[in-house]
């Protein structure tokens, strides 16, 4: 019969089968372990983990013919034949005794209060081909009841009460045999294959009347002796029981009609999906994956992406006669998704004939020669599928950081690219690197074949895989300025080779081959920022692949086959396999199977991996390092070197046999298996300054069972020098070349005076100088060398002075004159800026980067030619020059690191105010001006907390009292816990004098980890050792007894050394008080932060200053970064904002009402290629004639933006020059009746780094 749920089973039943038990067993002799489950999730087929259903099952015009090919061999059948014992008795209860059902009522009656049991004893199973479409099942076994069964019957008028027992052993044969004809069909219109039961096939072999025995009174001793008469009708009735489950084993189940595939039209009746009355039989995979899971992170897009997939017999199906008696199974394919994202093109999707039939899965054994089970071979049609829909979902749209992959920062990367630290000032911050595919990759499969190099190591010389990718875009973001703004793009073509192995637990693991011809076609655009070639800039992404390929390629979990019904797939080989054209087109898996508890007697080894006595111990250690010099490392060298470590390798095992090994490095993908005692590793990956780690594993050669499960590692330092002194580079583009002639007076021609040799001495070294300030960066290190240049110039001049006295001239003495005060044009002014306007003057506070200094500047028109001034961070004492064309007072050195988050105020009498953060000190400070002089008072320190004044905002009221809020980024419990806190702090009167005359309430306070936080000689460690769980630290104080002395990343505490936490990249602070806008109107004051840990914008408000959240805070958005905030004159508050994919939203407060948000800008741009930006840093707000109006900036472009509200949001580009990179700290204000917009600039040409533009507003209209 095909599968009808229709009919019941008699209520008068002499003896009934366990449905449960029966099922499984059907489900063996269906073939159902290695194409369904049945009753599993996912629409019917095998029960996934992280499947769910598809509504109304698998688009069917999306199918793939013949995606895959399976392939079920004559060994399979044996060993369920020798096997079968074991096998069978994993499904049985304890004993094997079974459960009767109870039949009651009828005219025959079964057990009828009363447990029946009856124990099975398996004898054997055997399997007959019966081609084309058939399989013939016979299965034996003793069966004999526990104890005597009640039976009631009903002959004519009279109830006869007896006792009925069985035993197949009683006489005869010692067994019955349960016969059935297993049937693969395929449907025509939905190319289906379906598993049915031909019910008047089943037979029952063997059962004998002798077998029973009815006892009682009189009347049963007559049934007894007439029950030869009534066995076949017995016999019916077993059939019957055994035959009823089949009709149900294999369908589709259901509790509603989208739980159906849409080929089911007939919907859910019964809880089964019927079409044309029939249920309807999908054997194998169909569900929806959550991708989130697998790739959220490492792709924001993936974590609300779902993939749908399907993996269904269909197409053929064929029964092989004898010798080869076999089973050939096609299936039906695919993957899609619902919807496309938007952060990658628009591509078709890959379509092709149905692969034909290879001739691989068409014997018993591997293409190698060995034998195997079960054979399945996926074609690259069906691969290409996989990586379109991962393609088309945004799941390979990539946003890997320094959170996920260690080796991504700026002091790391500065080995490679030097002028990063120009950007960074110094500071190691954090990378990011987005990746968008710009085609669908494909894959290209190969012999999976191995070679020896030169030096005698292991490598892939074809890999079994090539993953390729078109057009992928780079895009290279540094965190500067709160900030990650894209500094590079690299466009490149990919080439990643792969190949498969098995570990010691049978899982299968990929390979990572040789990188170095992996990337080609590199196009390096938008990288105005620094300084080096595109061409060396192309030289970079070769490095960083394996990095990233290798912490993309470790997070993914190795392939564990499924374990089915008990039965455990072992893979005998993988290889790439051909189809009749004579290309490689299948991925070829060729799998032995075993009982998952024990090996069982008579089982053919052969067909398995050879079983592990017990792991392999690896030993090993480094015999050499060479670290190349920082020259050589760059991407500047003329040949790039790689460092070089050699490790010695050794194991130790009880087992025979060749030894090899593999490493890996920095945790990343495993390399090849070799087996040379010394491992050479010359990789990309090692480029990369700072610590390293390589580990190495070993196992008997071949046997992956004996695979060490603890690798050994080791632990070494790529600290690059300084170029060797008889080393050469080549020229940058910032250096130059000049040939003076040998006869020409250098010194003379530099100074305008001849020098003795003394002088001359001086002189040569004024020459050097001016060389190294040449080549140093235009931060506070060129500042200073060159006013060490200016003072030996003066000294020197002096010299020559020295020499004309002599000669007669004019001793009279010249008049002293003092350095200039202000900043000189070239310092680096603007980053920070606050702006403020009063009785026609324009004042604006800010940060001198190139020395740390808080700046301050006013003038009558806004101008980019502004004169700025000191207020805050000269050093004491005497200056380094009194040259009256010396800046800054003559001081060269720097002092405290002040004037970063400077926000500014004016008096009601004009006078500015700034608040600014002392970085050095870790405090808050007020610098107040009274006439022409400056003063500063610190109003929270040290005592408060790492971090202290980070975000600052200043308001006065009416009487001119201040009111500053601020973040501590650790403030340190006494318990050793770390908590971030947004501030605030209320001046007791219009003019304080320090900390004590200001009230504080912490608004808000969240627990961060203590990384880089705790305080002076303590250090960062986990809660619970056990754990490491980098949300639960501490702070504990350092103990000096530890010996010998704790190893790098561990700390001595309490004489022990425990795992502990450096301090990580820069980064936005953990924790909250992030981007604080304190605004304020008509008395009315409201504070809104944003909160990292929840992902939430705040708003503080009140006397009490009560926290109500905004925005986001639910676990599924991240809401409130980059904020921008300004009150009406009706006192409804305006805020723009960001969340953490870089988009811009806009709402609205008022009283108790809050608005719904508003997308103002999603970042998409369709010039001159459809791309996503990150957009919305450093949001400004401003209420002009018109509404609201946001300036911020394009992060990714590195443009400035402003965005109106009309109707709808729209945006425009105010800020755009080729080479610049614009939108920084951006401010709005009105100044002599027009609108303005002030931002910083980088320029990489210019003078100065950065500079402070202006933007006359008027007439813009985006």
């Amino acid at each position: 019969m095909s599968g009808s749920t229709s009919g019941s089973t008699s209520g008068a039943s002499w003896f009934r089968v366990p449905n449960v038990s029966w099922r499984r067993a059907a489900a063996v002799l269906g073939l159902t372990f290695i194409v369904a489950c049945s009753g599993g999730s996912g629409g019917g087929g095998c029960g996934a983990g992280g499947l769910t259903k598809i509504p109304n099952g698998y688009p069917v015009d999306k199918r793939v013919d013949n995606a895959i090919q399976l392939r079920i061999t004559k060994g399979f059948f044996d060993f369920l034949e020798t096997s079968g014992k074991a096998f069978i008795d994993k499904f049985l209860p304890a004993g094997g005794e079974i459960p009767v059902p109870a039949s009651c009522g009828g005219d025959t009656e079964l057990c009828c209060g009363q447990m029946c049991k009856v124990k099975l004893d398996f004898q054997s199973l055997k399997f007959d081909p019966k081609p084309p479409s058939t399989t013939q099942a016979t299965i034996r076994a003793k069966i004999k009841t526990m104890e005597d069964f009640k039976i009631k019957t009903k002959v004519s008028f009279v109830t006869i009460d007896c006792k009925l027992s069985l035993d197949t052993a009683r006489k005869g044969k010692p067994d019955v045999g349960i016969t059935m004809a297993v049937v693969t069909n395929v449907n025509a219109m939905t190319k289906l294959t379906s598993i049915d039961f031909d019910d008047k096939s089943v037979d029952i072999l063997d059962l004998d009347s002798d077998d029973i025995d009815i006892k009682g009174n009189i009347l049963c001793g007559t049934v007894n002796l007439l029950k030869g008469l009534f066995i076949g009708t017995l016999k019916d009735q077993l059939k019957k029981q055994l035959a009823g489950p089949l009709d149900s084993v294999m369908c589709q189940k259901c509790t509603a009609k989208p739980d159906c595939s849409s080929l089911a039209y007939q919907g859910c009746v019964n809880n089964f999906c019927m079409r044309d009355g029939t249920c309807l039989q999908l054997l194998g995979l169909e569900g929806r994956i959550n991708l989130g899971s697998a790739l959220g992170a490492f792709s924001p897009a993936a974590k609300t992406a779902a993939l749908d997939l399907l993996a269904a017999a269909g197409n053929y199906a064929a029964v092989e006669p004898l010798p080869t008696a076999g089973m050939s199974l096609g299936m039906l394919g695919g993957t899609t998704s619902l919807n496309r994202s938007t952060c990658v093109p628009a591509r078709t999707a890959p379509v092709g004939p149905a692969p034909a039939k290879s001739t691989a899965f068409a014997g018993n054994m591997t293409p190698n020669g060995k034998p195997y089970h079960v054979g399945a071979g996926i074609s690259t049609l069906e691969l290409d599928s996989l990586g379109y829909t991962l393609y088309d979902t945004g799941g390979l749209c990539l946003d890997v950081g320094t959170a996920q992959v260690e080796m991504l920062s700026s002091g790391l990367l500065s080995a490679l690219i030097p002028s990063i630290n120009d950007l960074t000032r110094g500071a190691n911050s954090a990378i990011k690197l987005v990746g968008r595919p710009q085609q669908p990759p494909t894959f290209v499969l190969g012999k999976g074949t191995y070679k020896t190099d030169a030096m005698g190591k292991k490598i892939i010389d074809d890999p079994l895989m090539h993953v390729v990718i078109k057009d992928m875009a780079l895009d290279f973001y540094v965190f500067i300025d709160e900030r990650y703004v894209r500094f590079m793009r690299q466009t490149v073509d990919l080439d990643l080779p792969l190949s498969l192995d098995v570990d010691a637990m049978n899982q299968i693991v990929p390979l990572l081959g040789d990188l170095g011809q992996a990337v080609g076609n590199v196009r390096v655009t938008d990288s105005a920022l620094l300084k080096e070639s595109p061409a060396q800039l192309a030289r970079l992404f070769p490095s960083l692949l394996p990095v990233l390929a290798g912490s993309l390629g470790s997070s993914l979990s190795p392939i564990k086959l499924p374990e089915i019904m008990g039965l455990q797939l072992n893979p005998v080989q993988i290889t790439a396999t051909a189809d009749p054209s004579g290309k490689l087109s299948l991925l070829g898996m060729f799998l032995s199977i075993k009982l998952s508890t024990m090996p069982l007697a008579g089982e053919d080894m052969t067909l398995l991996p050879e079983a592990a006595d017990e792991p392999t111990e690896t030993f090993a250690s480094l015999a050499s390092l060479v670290v190349p010099s920082a020259a050589e490392l760059a991407i500047t060298a003329t040949e790039q070197k790689s460092t070089r470590v050699v490790l010695n390798v050794d194991s130790s095992s009880h087992l025979s046999g060749d030894r090899e090994w593999q490493y890996r490095i920095d945790g990343g993908m495993w390399r090849p298996f070799d087996n040379q005692h010394q491992v050479i590793i010359e990789e990309p990956e090692l480029r990369l300054a700072g610590r390293h780690n390589v580990e190495v594993r070993a196992r008997v050669a071949g046997q992956p069972g004996t695979l060490d499960p603890s690798p050994a590692k080791v632990e070494f330092v790529v600290a690059p020098t300084a170029t060797p002194k008889d080393a050469t580079s080549p020229l940058t583009t910032s250096q130059t070349t000049s040939k003076t002639p040998e006869s020409a007076p250098a010194v003379e021609n530099l100074t305008g005076c001849t020098m003795s040799r003394t002088d001359a001495g001086r002189g040569t070294l004024i020459v050097m100088l001016l060389a190294l300030v040449s080549l140093l960066s235009r931060r506070r290190l060129v500042r200073f060398g060159t006013l060490a240049v200016l003072a030996l110039l003066g000294s020197t001049q002096s010299a020559c002075n020295k020499n004309d006295v002599a000669g007669g001239m004019d001793m009279t003495p010249a008049e002293v004159k003092k350095p200039k005060i202000e900043f000189a044009p070239n310092d680096e002014l603007g980053r920070y800026q606050s702006v403020a306007v009063s009785s026609g003057k324009l004042m604006i506070s800010a940060y001198n980067s190139t020395f740390g200094d808080l700046a301050f500047t006013e003038m009558m028109t806004p101008s980019n030619q502004a004169t700025w001034y000191p207020v805050d961070g000269l050093p004491t004492g005497d200056p380094d020059s009194t040259d009256p064309g010396a800046y800054r007072s003559g001081y060269a050195d720097v002092a405290d690191d002040v004037g970063r988050f400077t926000s500014l105020q004016l008096t009601q009498s004009g006078n500015p105010l700034v608040a600014y953060q002392d970085v050095t000190n870790s405090a808050l400070k007020l610098a107040m001006r009274s006439g022409e002089k400056w003063s500063t008072k610190v109003i929270a320190d040290s005592s408060e907390g790492q971090g202290t004044g980070a975000f600052a905002q200043l308001l006065l009221d009416g009487s001119d009292v201040a009111t500053v809020a601020y973040m501590v980024a650790g403030a340190k419990k006494a318990d050793g816990k770390v908590f971030a806190q947004m501030v605030v702090a209320q001046a007791m009167s219009a003019d304080p004098q320090g900390a004590s005359d200001f009230t504080k309430k912490v608004v808000e306070e969240v627990q961060v980890p203590c990384a880089g936080l705790c305080g002076s000689g303590e250090a960062c460690v986990y809660a619970d050792p056990t754990v490491k769980d980098r949300n639960k630290t501490v702070c504990k104080k350092l103990d000096p007894s530890c010996t010998p002395n704790c190893k790098s990343g561990l700390a001595c505490i309490a004489a022990k050394c425990v795992d502990a936490l450096g301090t990580p990249a820069a980064d936005l602070p953990q924790g909250t008080g992030l981007f604080a806008r304190l605004v304020q109107n008509q008395g009315s004051k409201f504070l809104l932060f944003y909160n990292r840990a929840t992902g939430a914008l705040k708003v503080a408000s009140g006397t009490d200053w009560k926290v109500t959240t905004l925005d986001g805070g639910d676990g599924k958005t991240d809401m409130g970064r980059h904020i921008g905030a300004t009150l009406a004159a009706d006192g409804t508050l305006h805020v723009a904002y960001s969340d953490s994919d870089g988009r811009l939203y806009y709402r609205t407060v008022k009283g108790m009402t809050i608005s719904k948000s508003e997308l103002v800008d999603d970042g998409s741009r369709k010039l001159p290629t459809p791309d996503i930006h990150q957009v919305g840093a450093g949001a400004t707000i401003a209420i002009d004639d018109n509404g609201p109006v946001i300036a911020y900036q394009d992060s990714t472009a590195g443009t400035f933006e402003l965005a109106r509200k009309a109707m709808t949001w729209s945006h425009k580009t105010i800020g755009a020059e080729p080479g610049l990179n614009r939108g920084y700290y951006p401010q709005m204000f009105k100044f002599d009746g027009k609108w303005w917009a002030s931002d910083v600039v980088y320029d990489r040409n210019a003078d100065a780094l950065t500079t402070l533009r202006f933007t006359d507003l008027s007439g813009v209209t985006p």
